[in-house]
């Protein structure tokens, strides 16, 4: 039997119940609508500033690339090599290098945000560490490092150089001969790639396999990754400051002592006429002082983001897109130092392009004629091959006109005797 000692259910309590779940519900829905509505149009805002970024990176990238390339081939259509002008053309060639190797990554950022890979993931910003298995990035990172360090050092040699050419002019030719400038070169390469290793152990081991991340060796790098980071931190953010900076302030005193014009004795500069100028002496001070503004600042911002793992991440994108352009910007500005204050650069610069257009041209005109000699002998063949068609008509229709039998042995003349075909051999 059915049990009625429990009380009747009122319906209105049940309408009510199931009134105020609804409710629950709809707000609830509304809020999370309109949470990731706000989350989307967050998205899309910092997609639209990185995008933005990246495209001005890029476009720099560009321009920094071919102004190096015209530096270099500018450098190397001097005849006059000088210590001052190996070494800028070595700078130019390092310079080369950490532009494309930064590219390379404002290329992959910019296509990241451009194509939305993921919307819940940001891409790498803030942390070396969060990378996860990507060696190409990796090595990038490694050559962008390298690059960097050779940078520093080889400004810190053009500025030595130049201190001893104007305190020691006599001396420059003995001091910096070419193969010692060719050793220097050398062992800043050398240096360069044993600090970018050192810096970059911690990010190599992350892009070994699962087996070796695992390992002792690996284990240990990335637990003393601060000892790895110190050496290149303090070369690259501390060496311009200690060691180029007083060279400067000592060129800048030897500067008033320099005159103004070319009304020197011959026979006492005529080594150091190359090297000797008060211009160049400008320029090198120009290019130390933008070095020393640049990585070090942004080597200590970097150096303060790894030992302040609490800032904002806005703030750590804020600073790392302010140091990209901060390298751009160090690895172009000597080629606007060079075009505003060297006429002999620019001349130089003038006559490889001119040069370039030239070759281009020749190149181009050559081969112009060579597909149309091409385009003439395949028209040859093919009137050759009409001709051979023809014979070959006859020849099958009239086997004695087969060239196979000699011309003078069996030549067949047609002719018309009386409306009749008669046929006539000469011999």
């Amino acid at each position: 039997m059915e049990d009625t000692t429990s009380g009747a259910v009122h319906p209105h309590h049940v309408e009510y119940r199931f009134l105020n779940s609804s409710l629950r519900e709809s707000q609830y829905s509304i809020m999370t609508n309109l949470f990731n509505i706000s989350l989307i149009q967050q998205y899309e805002n910092k997609r639209c500033r990185y995008l933005g970024f990246r495209s001005a990176q890029i476009a720099l990238c560009v321009l920094g690339l071919i102004g190096n390339i015209g530096v270099i081939l500018a450098w190397t259509a001097n005849r006059r090599t000088t210590p001052i002008v190996n070494l800028m053309t070595s700078l130019a060639c390092w310079d080369l290098g950490l532009l494309a190797t930064f590219m390379y990554y404002c290329v992959r950022n910019f296509k990241w945000w451009y194509f939305r890979q993921n919307l819940m993931s940001p891409p790498w910003s803030g942390s070396l560490y969060k990378m996860g298995n990507d060696p190409p990035m990796y090595f990038a990172i490694v050559a962008f490092n390298c690059f960097v360090c050779t940078s520093v050092f080889t400004v810190l040699a053009i500025s030595l150089v130049r201190y001893i050419a104007v305190v020691r002019p006599l001396m420059v030719r003995g001091v910096c001969s070419r193969k010692r400038i060719k050793i220097l070169v050398a062992s800043i390469m050398l240096s360069s790639v044993l600090l970018a290793f050192c810096f970059c152990f911690k990010f190599l081991c992350l892009s070994f396999g699962a087996a070796l991340k695992s390992s002792h060796f690996c284990q240990t790098v990335f637990e003393n990754r601060r000892a790895f980071s110190y050496p290149s931190f303090i070369t690259i953010g501390w060496l311009p400051w200690i060691g180029t900076i007083p060279l400067s302030v000592l060129l800048v005193i030897q500067l008033t002592r320099i005159p103004k014009t070319l009304r020197v004795r011959r026979g006492l500069y005529s080594a150091v006429m190359g090297c000797g100028t008060r211009r160049i002496t400008i320029y090198v001070i120009c290019m130390v002082f933008i070095s020393a503004m640049t990585y070090p600042v942004v080597f200590n911002l970097f150096l303060a983001m790894e030992e302040s793992p609490s800032w904002k991440q806005s703030t750590k994108e804020t600073l790392f897109l302010a140091s990209d352009f901060l390298f751009i910007l160090n690895s172009i500005a000597h080629i606007f130092l060079l075009c505003v204050g060297g006429t002999f650069f620019r001349s130089l610069v003038y006559n490889r392009m001119s040069w370039l257009c030239s070759t281009l041209c020749c190149i181009l005109h050559s081969v112009s004629k060579h597909l149309h000699a091409d385009k003439n002998r395949i028209e040859l063949e093919l009137t050759r091959g009409d001709e051979n068609c023809m014979d070959d008509d006859v020849s099958h229709l009239h086997p004695s006109l087969s060239k196979d039998v000699p011309y003078n042995e069996n030549r067949v003349i047609y002719s018309a005797v009386n409306g009749r075909k008669v046929l006539t051999s000469s011999f």
